[in-house]
């Protein structure tokens, strides 16, 4: 049986400065000191090659932190694109398939591309032997957090994905999706899209890094998602204002959420549904947001698929969803091999936006 268990979502709300303002900046009247706020000024594309040093940031720049001198905004300037720059190769091509299917999904939905990281790799790695070692020692099932004094193991690197990472490398927030029975990781990262805690976590526009479960126990296949502090404000800049799932466009969608996911987001029955149709509004753009209606629709004739369950931040039964996070699940599975058209109309500032899109479900 697939048991699906989601990490702990974080609901964040970021403020964006754009660029401009600054210039020289106030002068210590005992020392008589000027302090200039030289900005770090990277370009606004997803692919960051370079950066420039200057008081004023263009308006095609992201304006990513201030200096006291320019050799501190070099300094600093160089280690961000690196460390922006780094992306590392999957141990095994079975790792290099999961990871491009993940991002590639990420990049048709509007967020932002995931490097892949050998250091989440290798804490991911030895979760899952960690998961693994305490189940056949002690007979425990084990999920995202590891506890070395009830139950220890030399697998033991930290009790949560953000200790674990940081053991490898120097994260701000790493958090893991775990499914089990799964063949393949990519089969993994499928079946964690239906499960719609899952999946708004995987699409966060936050995230930037993972790192894909890579032994060969069949135990449990955790994956992990890491962010560095210093990159979300960027992220949320380049995302897009609003990421649906399945994206507009898509083709061979799943019909199916088998309804196993821990927690369950629909407690009260216990059939298969069909597969969530999700919404993500972009906290650093979007500006207190209302949603107005949710509609699916098949998309050959216009017939409305009524018989729905909505879920939003005061509908959601465990309190997982953010203010800025939707999802329509219709109570039957999807029709295979069909064309959908779904509607999410939604007040952002006081301004009604509609956002139409279509996907066509596989055999």
């Amino acid at each position: 049986m697939k048991r699906l268990i989601t990490a702990s979502l974080m609901a964040m709300t970021i403020a964006l400065t754009g660029c401009g303002g600054g210039g020289s900046g106030s002068s210590d009247t005992t020392t008589n000191t000027t302090f200039n706020n030289i900005k770090m000024c990277v370009p606004a594309t997803f692919t960051a090659n370079t950066f420039r040093c200057a008081t004023e940031c263009n308006a095609s720049e992201y304006e990513q932190d201030f200096y006291s001198d320019t050799a501190s905004c070099q300094t600093a300037g160089a280690k961000w694109i690196a460390e922006y720059n780094r992306n590392d190769t999957p141990r095994t091509a079975e790792q290099s398939t999961a990871y491009n299917f993940i991002d590639a999904i990420r990049q048709n939905v509007g967020v932002s591309p995931l490097k892949y990281d050998s250091r989440l790799e290798e804490a991911t790695r030895l979760h899952e032997l960690y998961l693994g070692d305490v189940a056949s020692i002690y007979n425990v099932n084990m999920t995202h957090y590891e506890d070395n004094i009830t139950y220890p193991s030399v697998y033991y690197r930290g009790n949560s994905g953000t200790d674990r990472a940081n053991v490898q490398g120097n994260f701000w927030y790493a958090g893991d999706v775990i499914s089990y029975g799964e063949p393949t990781p990519l089969a993994s990262i499928n079946a964690l899209l239906t499960a719609i805690y899952h999946r708004l976590f995987m699409l966060e526009n936050y995230l930037y890094r993972v790192g894909i479960n890579s032994t060969t126990k069949t135990f449990a296949e955790p994956q992990l998602f890491g962010a560095q502090l210093d990159k979300i404000y960027f992220l949320k800049a380049l995302s897009t204002d609003i990421g649906v799932y399945p994206y507009d466009g898509q083709t061979n969608v799943q019909t199916t959420f088998d309804n196993r996911e821990t927690p369950d987001p629909l407690p009260n029955t216990t059939a298969s549904v069909g597969n969530p149709i999700s919404v993500q509004l972009n906290d650093a753009k979007v500006t207190a947001p209302t949603m107005v209606s949710f509609r699916l629709f098949y998309d050959a004739n216009g017939t409305e698929i009524t018989d729905t369950t909505i879920l939003d931040q005061l509908t959601d039964p465990n309190g997982r969803f953010t203010a800025y996070e939707f999802a329509l699940f219709a109570n039957a599975p999807l029709t295979a091999n069909t064309a959908y058209r779904a509607e999410f109309q939604y007040v952002d500032g006081g301004v009604t936006k509609t956002k139409v899109w279509r996907f066509t479900t596989g055999l």
